[in-house]
Formats: structure tokens, C-alpha cells, sequence
């Protein structure tokens, strides 16, 4: 007996009841599909939803071989490991398959009938954040599911924060992904040209393409005794640590010093005291990010 099921993500099928068993037609036995969808948004690296719809699928899905519950990274350019080659029809996108009153769902869902997996075959989905792998930077793999009769997989995976590209050409601690998620240079360690790296600019929540905007103590003044009070930008929720040096910038070996502990920032400004610091005579002050 045939009757109409609608999944929890919006798309409604027709299943056989009774596991395994397959509707006879005019050309023998049709397999019963596979069901595979979230029902959750995805979200990229940014905390933004990932984009497509039912009108206009969007960042790209792959449904993956994982024999022996093996899953690999995939290889720099995003292509997966030869030990989890691609489902047969197991290719789709957010937003495919979902009602088409959501402009931007975050989520997916798909049928794999010709060929079917087999039962007790072990799959699993990996979400990119974008639609195509050459402008992908970073996935995420679901677990490891079973295929079993005619059961529904409903896939449970997190952001796309795993990083296809971890390597980091310019060694500025800013890593391959990151630099093409931001539109920076990756064989550039400072591409925006305001003397702080890269990677720093990006702990500190500052724009690494923009000269203008980076981390800048605004104001000294004395707080009495031997006090002062160092006013700088600020990214909230970032950490950061007061330092100072006594010998000349220019000369090898500059040494600075913990002035304070790790402050962590509560807005786009912050000021904080600096005790006995006029005990140091001539110094250098700076503020430095606490990764």
C-alpha cells in the first residue's frame, strides 16, 4: 500500500511501507529512493545562513561514499578523497527541494533512486559555502549514516568552518581559506599596506583590506602619581594586552614588556590605566591582540 508522506523539511514523497520493498512497473522492479535533507539552517563561517532557495538553488551539497565509516578532508581545491568518492545522483544545493515560500532557508533535501545505495552502505554529506568549488573556501561533513530500507536520514551538520585550503603561503597567520573567504592576498602577509599583518588584523576584528581601519592607541593622559590612561580602538569580545618597551625601535632586539593583563574589549573603544608607568621614563607603548 502506497500513501503520501511529507517530510519535516517540506518535501512530500510517496512511500512503500515495509522496508526494502520496491514498486513494480512496466519495466520490473523501480528501487524505493533514498531520502536524504536538514531540517536545520546551515550557516558559513561569517554565522550567515548559506544561500539558495527553492527558485534558485545556491552553495553546493555532495552526498559521499565513507566505507569502513573513513572520512577524509578533502583534497586543496575542495574534490574529495579517493576513499569517499561521490554518491551516483547525490549532488544538489541548499535551497533544492524546499518550499518555495522561503526565500533563503539554509537547508536542502534530495532523492537518490537510480542507482540507489544499497542498505547497510555508509554515507555521509558534506556542505561547501559556495556553489561551486572553486570559489568554496570552507565545508563541514555531517556523521556517517547507514542507509536502511526506506528510511528517511535527516542530516544534522554544523557551520561551514573546516577550512579546505589550511595551508598558509605568506605566513602571516592568516591561513589559505580565510585569505580567499576575505578577498585578501594569500602571497601577500600585509595586503592592505598599514604595517600590521594580516592575520593580526583578523584577531583583532579589523578590515584587511582596508588601510584605514586597524587597531590605534587614540589618546595617553596622566590619571595622577605615576599613572597614565591609554585610550584605543577596539573590536568587542577581542582580548588584548598593554605593553611597552624602554630601547630604541630601531635597534635589534626591541623587548616589550605586560603592563596589564587581558583586557577584554566591551565596545569600539576602551580605556584603561596603566599603573607606575611613568616609572619607565622614555617608553614605547603598544597594544597587542591575545590570540
Amino acid at each position: 500500500m502506497w500513501f503520501p508522506v511529507r517530510l519535516s523539511w517540506g518535501l512530500a514523497v510517496a512511500v512503500l511501507w515495509g522496508a526494502g520493498i520496491a514498486r513494480v512497473g512496466a519495466q520490473g522492479p523501480l528501487p524505493t529512493p533514498v531520502h536524504i535533507g536538514a531540517t536545520k539552517s546551515i550557516y558559513d563561517e561569517f554565522g550567515q545562513k548559506l544561500q539558495g532557495n527553492a527558485e534558485e538553488p545556491g552553495d553546493l551539497v555532495q552526498v559521499l561514499w565513507a566505507s569502513n565509516d573513513v572520512v577524509n578532508a578533502p583534497n586543496y581545491d575542495g574534490s574529495p578523497d579517493p576513499e569517499n568518492p561521490p554518491v551516483e545522483g547525490g549532488q544538489t544545493a541548499i535551497g533544492k527541494m524546499t518550499p518555495r515560500n522561503l526565500s533563503q532557508p539554509g537547508y536542502f533535501s534530495l532523492s537518490i533512486a537510480d542507482p540507489r545505495p544499497g542498505d547497510g552502505s555508509k554515507i555521509f554529506v558534506r556542505v561547501f559555502n559556495a556553489r561551486n568549488l572553486s570559489d568554496a573556501s570552507f565545508y563541514v561533513d555531517s556523521p556517517v549514516y547507514t542507509v536502511d530500507g526506506n528510511s528517511v536520514i535527516e542530516v544534522s551538520v554544523g557551520a561551514t568552518t573546516n577550512p579546505i585550503d589550511p595551508r598558509d603561503f605568506d605566513a602571516d597567520g592568516l591561513h589559505n581559506s580565510w585569505e580567499k573567504s576575505l578577498g585578501s592576498d594569500p602571497n601577500d602577509p600585509d595586503t592592505d599596506k598599514d604595517g600590521m599583518p594580516d592575520g593580526d588584523e583578523f584577531a583583532a576584528g579589523t578590515d584587511v583590506l582596508d588601510s584605514n581601519d586597524l587597531v590605534r592607541i587614540c589618546r595617553v593622559s596622566p590619571a595622577g602619581g605615576n599613572e597614565i590612561c591609554l585610550t584605543f580602538d577596539s573590536e568587542p569580545g577581542t582580548n588584548y594586552v598593554v605593553q611597552a618597551a624602554t630601547n630604541d625601535l630601531s635597534a635589534d632586539g626591541v623587548t616589550f614588556e605586560d603592563l596589564s593583563g587581558i583586557i577584554t574589549a566591551t565596545g569600539e573603544w576602551m580605556t584603561v590605566t596603566v599603573s607606575n608607568a611613568l616609572d619607565y621614563g622614555a617608553a614605547q607603548f603598544r597594544v597587542k591582540v591575545d590570540r
